[in-house]
Parts: structure tokens; C-alpha cells; sequence
């Protein structure tokens, strides 16, 4: 590393200018192609980074893995870096080698603010990752409800596809994330929307033996007798995957409405996954 990435890595300000006033490279990176600008963003430095940003840094410089410093400063939580970040003029669409951008990576604890400082810049809520996942399918894979709902108010599109033809409802509904697929049943959710195979949410609930995720979708109306590209219906599903309890389910469906999900608390003001893709190929 060089003495000046060293300076600002130890949040040595005076000498980092000092260096600069000598004709240090603001933006020389290191091996892993790390600038000044994205280690100060890193560790939340907000007067290193304001003091490069004077000086010129290059905002949009990506690490070796894509990760600009608006991405870097996302998911470490640092909403100030973020908003200096955002005033300067850096790019919200920018995407890591993953396809992944600075709102796909908002979610969880800590990360409210920063969720809508990026939605007040005008970050793109359909933009898509390489697997073709949004940021609602990315906090949904992620087990973030308060996310899901505030995209939902701010208008996120929760019939987008994946590169599977999985929407919003089919990843929970495969995930049996419950609560989140009772927030997006209430939303409207489409309930018979089909992925490449012909899979409903339904049948890859079932699939998966996600028993109340299964019930949620049956309670809500959802078609048991629909049938997918192999002409499977759900029941036919759980028969040959042996999930006994869902298969009572099926042929004794409740009668009762779906409990509606209780509206998450949103935090803001706007009202990873081989694995999970080589489950998505065979449901």
C-alpha cells in the first residue's frame, strides 16, 4: 500500500493532504483496486471523504470486484459517506461485477437512511443483478420485510421476473418467507403468475414443502388445479416428494380468508445463491 492509501486507511488527514500538495495520485489503487476515496468511504470517514471529493477523487472508480464507493459506503451502513457521496453526483446505477447496485444492497439494520437517500436520488428500484433479481427480490431473499414493504409504497414492480421467471411471490413462496408473502398477497400479488417451468408460487411452495407458505396461498385463493409445463398440478407435487401434510392441505384447501400480514413498520419515509438457483431449475 501506498503511503498515501496508508495516510488515509489510518484516517491521517493533514498528512494525506500533505502528500497531495507533493503529487500523490488522489486516485492510484491498490492491488485490489481500491482507491483513496473508497477507503475512507469505507470506514465512514466523513471528513476524508469530503477533502478528496474537494480534491477531485473519482467517484465512479470500481474495486477489482465492481464496488464503487457509493456501493462500499451502502453496505457498510455509512449514511453520511452516502449522502456526501450522492450530493457530489455519484452514480446510484453503478453495479458491481454481480450486477449488483447501491439500492439492491439497502436493506437491513442500520440501513433505513440510506434506503431513502438513494430513493430520493432516483436509484432505479427495477434495475436487475446478472441473475435478473431486483432490489424487492434481493431483500426478500435476505429475510428484510421492512424492505419489501417500503419498495412496495415506493412503487416496486412485484411482478418483475428473474432470469428463472420467478416474481417476488415465487421467491418467498420458495424461501417460505411467510410474512413476506403475506405482504405481497396483500399487495396484490399475482397468485398465478408461472416461471419458465410452468410453476406457480403454489406448486414451488409445495415443491419445497414450505407447509404454511402453502397454506397462506391456498387461504388467499390460489389455483390448486393449475397445472405446469409437465401438466403437474400441486397436488401431484406433493405427492411424489412425499410432503404428506401439504398434500392433506391440497385436497382438504381452508376455507377461511388469508390472515392479512399486519403492515411492516417501514423505516423510511417512503411509505447470494447457486444454491438457491439450482433449486429455482428444478421447481
Amino acid at each position: 500500500m501506498s503511503d498515501f492509501l496508508t495516510a488515509v486507511f489510518y484516517n491521517k488527514i493533514e498528512e494525506m493532504l500533505a502528500l497531495l500538495a507533493e503529487g500523490a495520485d488522489k486516485d492510484a489503487p491498490d492491488e485490489y483496486g481500491t482507491t483513496a476515496l473508497m477507503l475512507a468511504s469505507l470506514s465512514g470517514d466523513a471528513e476524508m471523504v469530503h477533502a478528496l471529493l474537494a480534491v477531485g477523487a473519482d467517484k465512479e472508480a470500481k474495486t477489482n470486484n465492481g464496488h464503487s464507493a457509493l456501493v462500499l459506503a451502502t453496505e457498510k451502513g455509512h449514511a453520511k459517506i452516502v449522502q456526501a457521496l450522492l450530493t457530489a453526483g455519484a452514480d446510484t446505477e453503478s453495479k458491481t461485477t454481480t450486477g449488483q447496485t447501491a439500492l439492491m444492497l439497502a436493506y437491513g439494520n442500520g440501513r433505513a437512511e440510506i434506503f431513502q437517500l438513494l430513493l430520493e436520488a432516483g436509484a432505479d428500484k427495477e434495475a436487475k443483478d446478472n441473475f435478473g433479481k431486483t432490489a424487492l427480490m434481493n431483500a426478500i431473499e435476505n429475510s428484510h420485510p421492512e424492505t419489501v414493504q417500503a419498495l412496495l409504497e415506493a412503487g416496486a414492480d412485484k411482478e418483475a421476473k428473474d432470469n428463472f421467471g420467478y416474481t417476488a411471490l415465487m421467491i418467498s413462496s420458495l424461501y417460505g418467507k411467510l410474512e413476506i408473502a403475506q405482504i405481497l398477497l396483500a399487495a396484490g400479488a399475482d397468485k398465478e403468475a408461472t416461471n419458465d417451468t410452468g410453476n406457480t408460487a403454489l406448486m414451488i411452495a409445495t415443491y419445497h414443502n414450505q407447509t404454511e407458505t402453502v397454506q397462506a396461498l391456498l387461504a388467499a385463493g390460489a389455483d390448486k388445479d393449475a397445472k405446469n409445463n409437465n401438466g403437474e398440478t400441486a397436488l401431484m407435487l406433493a405427492r411424489n416428494r412425499g410432503h404428506s401434510e401439504i398434500e392433506q392441505m391440497l385436497m382438504n384447501p381452508p376455507q377461511l380468508a388469508m390472515p392479512v400480514a399486519e403492515p411492516v413498520a417501514s423505516e423510511t419515509a417512503v411509505a447470494p445463491e447457486d444454491a438457491a438457483n439450482d433449486d429455482k431449475s428444478s421447481s
